[in-house]
Protein backbone atom coordinates (compact mmCIF):
# COMPACT_ATOMS: atom_id res chain seq x y z
CA UNK A 1 0.00 0.00 0.00
CA UNK A 2 1.24 3.75 -0.99
CA UNK A 3 1.25 6.43 1.36
CA UNK A 4 -2.03 8.42 -0.31
CA UNK A 5 -3.62 4.97 0.21
CA UNK A 6 -2.92 4.73 4.01
CA UNK A 7 -3.78 8.26 3.99
CA UNK A 8 -6.92 7.41 2.47
CA UNK A 9 -7.94 4.44 4.63
CA UNK A 10 -7.09 6.28 7.85
CA UNK A 11 -9.71 9.09 6.54
CA UNK A 12 -12.24 6.63 6.20
CA UNK A 13 -11.95 5.51 10.41
CA UNK A 14 -13.99 6.74 12.66
CA UNK A 15 -12.23 9.42 14.44
CA UNK A 16 -9.47 9.73 11.78
CA UNK A 17 -7.85 13.13 11.13
CA UNK A 18 -9.62 14.52 7.93
CA UNK A 19 -6.96 15.16 5.93
CA UNK A 20 -9.07 15.15 3.02
CA UNK A 21 -8.65 18.89 1.82
CA UNK A 22 -4.69 18.58 1.90
CA UNK A 23 -4.79 15.09 0.26
CA UNK A 24 -6.70 16.56 -3.15
CA UNK A 25 -4.70 19.68 -3.34
CA UNK A 26 -1.69 17.50 -3.32
CA UNK A 27 -3.43 14.62 -5.75
CA UNK A 28 -3.76 18.02 -7.80
CA UNK A 29 -0.34 19.02 -7.82
CA UNK A 30 0.66 15.96 -8.39
CA UNK A 31 -1.52 15.36 -11.11
CA UNK A 32 -0.16 19.46 -12.68
CA UNK A 33 3.38 17.92 -12.51
CA UNK A 34 2.98 15.05 -14.38
CA UNK A 35 1.00 16.96 -17.03
CA UNK A 36 3.74 19.34 -17.19
CA UNK A 37 6.69 16.87 -17.36
CA UNK A 38 4.65 15.37 -20.20
CA UNK A 39 4.87 18.94 -21.50
CA UNK A 40 8.60 19.22 -20.99
CA UNK A 41 9.28 15.38 -22.25
CA UNK A 42 7.91 16.05 -26.08
CA UNK A 43 10.04 18.99 -26.19
CA UNK A 44 13.53 17.63 -25.46
CA UNK A 45 15.79 16.16 -28.09
CA UNK A 46 16.98 12.67 -27.24
CA UNK A 47 21.00 12.70 -26.90
CA UNK A 48 22.66 9.79 -28.90
CA UNK A 49 24.09 7.25 -26.67
CA UNK A 50 26.44 6.78 -26.86
CA UNK A 51 28.23 10.44 -27.26
CA UNK A 52 28.94 11.67 -30.15
CA UNK A 53 30.81 14.46 -28.80
CA UNK A 54 34.13 12.79 -28.30
CA UNK A 55 34.20 12.12 -32.41
CA UNK A 56 32.92 15.41 -33.42
CA UNK A 57 35.86 17.22 -31.17
CA UNK A 58 38.42 14.97 -32.99
CA UNK A 59 37.24 15.72 -36.58
CA UNK A 60 37.70 19.12 -35.48
CA UNK A 61 41.15 18.74 -34.43
CA UNK A 62 42.42 17.09 -37.30
CA UNK A 63 40.75 19.36 -39.42
CA UNK A 64 42.48 22.10 -38.03
CA UNK A 65 45.75 20.56 -37.76
CA UNK A 66 45.35 19.90 -41.62
CA UNK A 67 43.20 21.84 -43.94
CA UNK A 68 41.80 24.62 -41.44
CA UNK A 69 45.45 25.43 -40.22
CA UNK A 70 46.41 28.58 -39.91
CA UNK A 71 49.31 28.59 -42.50
CA UNK A 72 46.79 27.20 -45.31
CA UNK A 73 43.97 29.69 -44.29
CA UNK A 74 46.83 32.35 -44.72
CA UNK A 75 47.82 30.92 -48.24
CA UNK A 76 44.23 30.61 -49.29
CA UNK A 77 43.83 34.40 -48.32
CA UNK A 78 46.95 35.77 -50.05
CA UNK A 79 46.08 33.28 -53.66
CA UNK A 80 42.02 35.11 -53.37
CA UNK A 81 43.73 38.41 -52.63
CA UNK A 82 45.86 38.04 -56.26
CA UNK A 83 42.87 36.24 -57.80
CA UNK A 84 40.87 39.63 -56.87
CA UNK A 85 43.66 41.76 -58.07
CA UNK A 86 43.51 39.87 -61.14
CA UNK A 87 40.02 40.71 -61.55
CA UNK A 88 39.37 43.39 -60.35
CA UNK A 89 42.27 45.48 -61.98
CA UNK A 90 43.15 43.45 -64.66
CA UNK A 91 39.83 42.24 -66.60
CA UNK A 92 38.03 45.43 -66.80
CA UNK A 93 40.52 46.61 -69.58
CA UNK A 94 39.29 46.54 -72.89
CA UNK A 95 42.99 44.84 -74.36
CA UNK A 96 42.98 42.37 -71.80
CA UNK A 97 38.73 41.35 -72.08
CA UNK A 98 39.42 40.63 -75.72
CA UNK A 99 42.49 38.58 -75.56
CA UNK A 100 40.50 36.14 -72.70
CA UNK A 101 37.84 36.12 -75.44
CA UNK A 102 40.27 35.15 -78.06
CA UNK A 103 42.82 33.35 -75.70
CA UNK A 104 41.42 31.52 -73.20
CA UNK A 105 44.83 31.39 -71.20
CA UNK A 106 46.54 34.65 -71.14
CA UNK A 107 49.95 34.55 -70.03
CA UNK A 108 51.95 36.39 -67.66
CA UNK A 109 53.97 38.49 -69.75
CA UNK A 110 50.60 39.97 -71.61
CA UNK A 111 48.86 40.46 -67.99
CA UNK A 112 51.70 42.36 -66.92
CA UNK A 113 52.18 44.43 -70.59
CA UNK A 114 48.01 45.25 -70.82
CA UNK A 115 48.38 46.15 -67.01
CA UNK A 116 51.29 48.50 -67.96
CA UNK A 117 49.59 49.81 -70.94
CA UNK A 118 46.58 51.15 -68.82
CA UNK A 119 48.34 52.83 -65.85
Amino acid sequence: MSGWQVRRALQRLPLGPDESHSIAVLEERAAAMRARAEELRAQTVPRPQPSQYPALQQELARFMHNLGSVQRIAALLQALQVCHEVCCYLLPLPSLQASYLLDSKPNAAHLAASRTEHL
